[in-house]
């Protein structure tokens, strides 16, 4: 060994034993701060793996999860009240893959190795913030345009058009939505992940490029922010412009698999990084030039490492080390917003790894709605960098996941409270999911009580975390230690301070009661919350822009109303030995269904290794089709025969049945076991050594408890018709914003249609208006075509009137 100082740093080659003889490795080691820092190399190309160790000997040593932290782990070493956290350099690393603090190098297909590359740090302090790694890029360009805009995120078209789509938009902006940034995401000429990646022109199904042509302009006249959906890392072999050269290579040469299509039964292949932006060349221009984007998005891409697809074709730039696609994916990126004129958004997951060469992602969480919170990595470290907006796709965040059933399991204003609670603790700008953005009154609620909460945080500094702790808000590093993090307290340099709780309890912050999932918001010239007000909980705004209140006596849920009065049963059952058993179902019919649908039958077992955890299938053709179906006739289906896969040993199978066409899965009655999956039984198998004995019912209620106790209150936090609640500068029990302008008021009401009785505190909300001159009038929906006056009574300075006229989409009080 040699050692020697060398500046700042101590120089150290380690010779090695190997095959006979040595090899040299180069080691500096340096201290910045509270962290050593590592430095490695070695020419000799045979190092398999490099790693920064980890903590040994330390009693009680506890291992953390850090929210949006990639890979997310740090040690907490109780007896010395120290935090600990090593990482590696993945844009400096030679290694194909360098998860956090540990390297892997691969071989590349001419059976060589790359020479080892690394450096790193650890990190040992008391203070939490001290041990997380910084980000290595500058902050997006866009942080001014995205701070205050609301993510609009569409994957299924209203009316089954992108002209319908159009017309959305344009009610929205009618409807006081100002600021939307927007992904179009199911547009692809061939369908959604299907011959990419060819994307041009529009699918016909949905209107072309006629209908696309028509939705741009609807965003760029609404002053929205828009992007389409595009994916330059999937390689499908029956795309119109398939390359087999562009695809990445496994170590022992062959074709590394990505997405598999199940509709189209289609593999795809992963596509080499360094090729990425030759498709891209092929489609943005055309995508930008005709539809009139303002921003662009990518699929996968920043949702994953820089190891994802990992090329290792010898011969191609930098192969087997996963800093090509740090390289490569950069020149994609800025092509990308060059392109659109605009800022790059992306799917999310591991947006740290590309903070600030992507401007936003969706930010999913490990954990989803169940997560354990933890703000100081996403606020200290990300949000400088890029406006993430959400919590993650609503199907990655409900408990359910992708077998979430809307009107059953997910989508209640308590839901809806919580996912925009922990948008507001992260920093993270507001998000409307494709179940939901024609839902005018949850896209307006979103974005009113979102944006103004943005317009301070969204491109501020924060400059103060805290969490409160048996009544004292205390730092990062002392709420890890004591295990509570339910409430917090973010404060920014922009002048805002930020509560939002977690907690069951409710929190008095500031004269203001937050229930669970409840915040409160001060900043200049800005109230925001949502709080219990006399015994009731409602939201309320006063920004510079507008007010909004709403006495929460309605939300809009069409997704309550949908279920099909048709239920599925199981009529017989008989075991026939070997495995073997014979069924019969029966379909209970309450009323007519106005599509034919096929059935499906799954047998679940928790250990199957697909999402939905189906372990086999007897889908079958129904003996009538069900348009013929009457309300009081009982469908007896079957019998059928059925016979256990004989490669499971499975000893006990949840049995779920249920319809579907070509919009999906039919909602229908009896016990949900989700993703529209009606449970009629439970199986037990029995096993002996010469394979199954016998197959039998087995009792399921306690399941079926279980799962009716996961049925969801719909009505948790709303009130009842008619309460009507005394906020600040007004009174209602409908809800409402209204837009501050020169000598009058613009009047939101939502829904339109309802009937509510708003009283206005003029002194206040309009101090300069003289009585005698009031005049109140409605304008028509979309047209904005004056539709008279509206007679209103003033007493005292207030004056009421009632909203829900006919037509009416908005109120002018002018003076």
């Amino acid at each position: 060994m040699d050692a020697a100082p060398d500046g700042r740093t101590l120089r150290v080659v380690w010779r090695y034993p190997h095959e006979g003889g040595t090899v040299p490795v180069e080691w500096r080691f340096g201290i910045i701060g509270k962290a050593l820092t590592v430095a490695v190399r070695c020419e000799v190309r045979i190092v398999q793996g490099f790693s920064l160790g980890g903590v040994a000997g330390a009693p009680l040593r506890r291992r953390l999860r850090v929210p949006y932290l990639p890979v997310g782990n740090l040690d907490y070493l109780p007896a010395d009240r120290l935090f600990v956290c090593r990482y590696l350099d993945w844009t400096g690393s030679n290694a194909s893959r360098c998860p956090q603090g540990d390297a892997t190098y691969d071989r590349r297909t001419d059976n060589t190795r790359n020479p080892l590359r690394e450096s790193g740090y650890v990190a040992v302090s008391p203070c939490v913030n001290e041990v997380l790694p910084n980000l290595p890029n500058p902050p997006s360009p866009f942080l001014d345009l995205l701070g205050d805009r609301i993510m609009l995120d569409i994957w299924r078209h209203h009316r089954n058009t992108y002209r319908g789509d159009a017309e959305n938009l344009m009610a929205l902006k009618d409807n006081g939505v100002d600021h939307l940034a927007i992904i179009q995401h199911v547009w692809q000429r061939y369908g959604y992940d299907v011959k990419l990646p060819d994307h041009i022109p529009a699918n016909p199904a949905w209107g072309g490029d006629a209908g696309m042509i028509a939705f741009g302009r609807a965003a760029n006249r609404c002053g929205y922010v828009w992007s389409v959906h595009e994916n330059y890392i999937d390689l499908y072999p029956d795309a119109p412009s398939y390359d087999p050269t562009a695809r990445v290579l496994r170590e022992d040469g062959s074709p590394s698999p990505a997405w598999f299509n199940r509709g189209t039964g289609v593999q795809s292949y992963g596509l080499k990084c360094n090729r990425a932006l030759g498709y891209a060349r092929k489609n943005s221009p055309y995508i930008h030039r005709t539809y009139g984007t303002t921003a662009a998005y990518l699929d996968v891409h920043t949702c994953v490492p820089p190891w994802h697809q990992l090329d290792h074709e010898a011969g191609q730039p930098m192969a087997a080390m996963a800093r090509a696609k740090v390289k490569f994916d950069t020149e994609l990126f800025q092509y990308m917003r060059d392109t659109h004129e605009g800022p790059l958004f992306g799917e999310g997951n591991n947006q740290a790894y590309w903070a600030g060469k992507c401007d936003g992602c969706e930010a999913q969480v490990s954990g989803g709605e169940d997560h354990a919170p933890f703000l100081d990595f996403d606020l200290l470290k990300l949000h400088p960098q890029m406006v993430n907006h959400g919590m993650g796709y609503y199907e990655r965040w409900f408990r359910q996941g992708y077998n979430t059933q809307w009107g059953r399991d997910a989508a209640s204003p308590e839901q809806i409270d919580k996912y925009r609670a922990q948008e507001l603790a992260y920093g993270h700008a507001g998000f409307v999911g494709s179940n939901a953005t024609d839902n005018i009154q949850w896209v307006a609620k979103e974005h009113h009580l979102m944006h103004a909460v943005q317009a301070l945080y969204g491109n501020s500094r924060v400059i103060d975390i805290r969490y409160e702790v048996a009544g004292r808000l205390v730092t990062g590093s002392a709420a890890l230690a004591f295990g509570e993090r339910l409430r917090q307290c973010i404060r920014y340099a922009s002048g805002l301070t930020l509560w939002v709780n977690w907690d069951k309890k409710p929190w008095k912050v500031h004269g203001r009661l937050l229930p669970q999932w409840g915040f409160l918001a001060l900043g200049s010239g800005t109230e925001a919350w949502t709080a219990v007000v006399d015994g009731r909980i409602a939201d309320w705004v006063d920004c510079p822009e507008y007010v909004f209140a709403d006495a929460r006596t309605s939300f809009e849920m069409p997704y309550l109303a949908n279920k099909y009065d048709i239920e599925p049963r199981l009529r017989e059952f008989r075991n026939l030995g070997g495995g073997r058993f014979r069924v019969t179902y029966e379909w209970i019919v309450g009323e007519r269904l106005p599509n034919d649908a096929h059935c499906f039958v799954h047998f679940l077992n928790k250990s199957a290794s697909n999402h939905e955890k189906i372990a086999f299938q007897q889908d079958h053709a129904l003996p009538t089709p069900c348009t013929t179906w009457r309300p009081g006739q009982v469908v007896v289906d079957g019998p059928y025969e059925i016979s256990l896969p004989e490669d499971q040993t499975f000893t006990q199978y949840d049995w779920v049945i249920g319809l579907y066409n070509k919009r999906g899965r039919l909602p229908l009655k009896g016990v949900q076991m989700g993703g529209n999956r009606v449970l009629i039984a439970r199986i037990a198998v029995e096993r002996g050594k010469k394979g199954v004995t016998a197959v039998r019912l087995a009792d399921f209620a306690e399941l079926r408890k279980r799962l009716e106790a996961e049925r969801v209150d719909f009505r948790a936090h709303l009130n009842p018709p008619g309460s009507f609640v005394r906020f600040d500068k007004l009174a209602t029990d409908g809800s409402v914003k209204i837009e501050k302008g020169q000598r009058r008021l613009v009047i939101f009401p939502y829904p339109r249609e309802q009937r509510f009785k708003l009283e206005l505190d003029l002194m206040r909300l309009a101090p300069g208006a003289a009585s005698r001159k009031l005049r109140l009038q409605a304008l028509a929906a979309g047209t904005q075509r004056p539709l008279g006056p509206v007679p209103f009574a003033l007493n005292k300075g207030r004056l009421t009137f009632e909203a829900g006229q006919p037509g009416a989409g908005r109120f002018v009080l002018e003076w």
